[in-house]
């Protein structure tokens, strides 16, 4: 699955790299970090690996924030719906390097068109041309692959830092999830996202289930699109065989992250 050259051959744990007092890895021995860890999901489907990079992006945002609440003060409440791309914002005002603002900058825009674009971007083009089509959708997800995993766990100490103190405020649950001081859910396991999203029709972002707040449902192909090319009265065949309207195409989603992710998305077609 993944673009890293790959071998048989074990790779060994590399020696950290010590300047003055800090020690740190050379980018030849994150790459061969990274290619190690990406090697254990080269099995998985696409939607799968999908899956995998949205719980790790999360992981990052969640590192970042405790950035900006245990090195500079910032209140958890008050960032705690704050998307990665103003996190990064706050980190730059802040003074951090440059090369690490950068690289979360990539990290974003491939979260973003990931998150947002391309489901809805692969599923029209396989309609067009085919399941060969695929693979355009695979390179993005490779990279943004690539961007998280080397992002996160023992590649340096910082991540691994922040994590510990995440762990007093978070708890990870029997079936894998990760839930706040209040109950919130904060990352999803598979076992909980099919049971209480796919079953359950609990909002797809936060979990909320519906019977709690106001719903309003996500266009799995944005409403703009489907105006676009007149498609709300059109079918699509599922994966399982089930045709249903494209109006009708949607996943459970909140009123509150409805509008955040609307928000959003406006914000990117303005800067654009």
């Amino acid at each position: 699955m993944s673009d890293v050259k790959q071998s048989d051959e074990p790779i060994c744990e590399p020696v950290m790299i010590t300047r003055g007092s800090r020690k740190s890895l050379s980018g030849k021995q994150v790459h061969a970090i990274v290619a190690r860890r990406l090697r254990k999901i080269d099995k998985f489907s696409f939607l799968e690996s999908f899956a995998m990079f949205m719980g790790k992006a999360q992981l990052v945002e969640l590192g970042r924030k405790h950035i900006l609440t245990g090195k500079y003060g910032y209140d958890e409440e008050r960032i705690d719906r704050w998307t990665l791309g103003r996190v990064v914002n706050e980190l730059r005002e802040r003074g951090l390097r440059q090369d690490f603002i950068h690289l979360m900058e990539e990290l974003k825009e491939h979260r973003n068109h990931i998150a947002h674009e391309m489901l809805a971007n692969d599923a029209l083009l396989r309609r067009l041309a085919g399941g060969s089509a695929q693979r355009i959708a695979w390179k993005s997800l490779r990279r943004g692959l690539y961007l998280v995993f080397s992002r996160t766990g023992d590649c340096g100490t910082r991540f691994s830092f922040w994590r510990r103190r995440a762990s007093l405020m978070w708890l990870q649950t029997q079936d894998g999830s990760i839930v706040d001081k209040t109950g919130k859910v904060i990352f999803f396991s598979t076992e909980r996202f099919v049971k209480d999203i796919c079953h359950g029709g609990c909002c797809f972002i936060c979990g909320v289930e519906p019977s709690s707040v106001p719903f309003n449902d996500e266009h799995i192909l944005p409403n703009w699109l489907l105006r676009k090319y007149d498609l709300h009265n059109h079918t699509i065949t599922l994966p399982n065989g089930e045709e249903v309207k494209y109006g009708g195409y949607t996943i459970p989603c909140c009123e509150s992250c409805n509008q955040l992710m609307g928000q959003s998305s406006k914000r990117r077609f303005v800067t654009q």
